[in-house]
């Protein structure tokens, strides 16, 4: 995408996760996409920054977008919109990569905006197997200001399937690549 800015000088958060010295509350980095307002555990997250040009994955499941490079690593990006069920839409200037980790892997998440990160009380988060059974990536939905806020466990973000097919894909790509994508690091 012609004329992005590297995101490194635009970071918002850095270093986000600090645990909270109350063990009743949680920590959550929360977005948008369109109107759906989207939490994600704060310890999961290491920065927020805007977005740069995707490198396409061959073999990649539909739900990676491309990769782009961290530090040399070759963290794949994740369309959070078609996970929700949202329509597609083109990358934008606007847009804001959040970049997070699991125990597996690293991700980059593609957001509308970024609203900040919030401490709630952890009774006060409805566990979505109550009122959303069988949606196992979305762990709870709390209330903020009048919005609801779908709490998503990015840990089951990807299916086995798509883990196994996304793993397979990167390994392809490290071995045919030899360096980071584009031969720069976005970060």
């Amino acid at each position: 995408m012609p004329g992005l800015v590297p995101a490194a000088k635009y970071r918002f958060f850095t270093n986000i996760s600090q645990k909270s010295q109350n063990n009743s509350m949680a920590e959550f980095v929360v977005f948008k996409l369109d109107a759906v307002s989207v939490g994600v555990s704060a310890a999961t997250v290491d920065r927020i920054v805007n977005a740069v040009e995707i490198t396409p994955l061959p073999r990649a499941p539909a739900i990676a977008l491309g990769i782009i490079s961290v530090h040399g690593a070759m963290v794949p990006v994740v369309d959070f919109r078609q996970r929700l069920g949202l329509p597609g839409r083109d990358l934008r200037l606007s847009d804001r990569f959040v970049i997070a980790r699991t125990p597996a892997r690293s991700l980059v998440l593609v957001v509308d905006s970024v609203d900040g990160v919030f401490d709630y009380e952890e009774s006060h988060i409805t566990d979505t197997s109550e009122v959303l059974p069988g949606i196992e990536q979305v762990q709870g939905i709390v209330s903020r200001q009048g919005d609801i806020i779908f709490i998503h466990d990015l840990e089951k973000f990807l299916s086995i399937n798509e883990a196994a097919s996304l793993d397979a894909a990167l390994t392809t790509a490290s071995h045919g690549a030899g360096a980071a994508p584009g031969g720069k690091d976005a970060f």
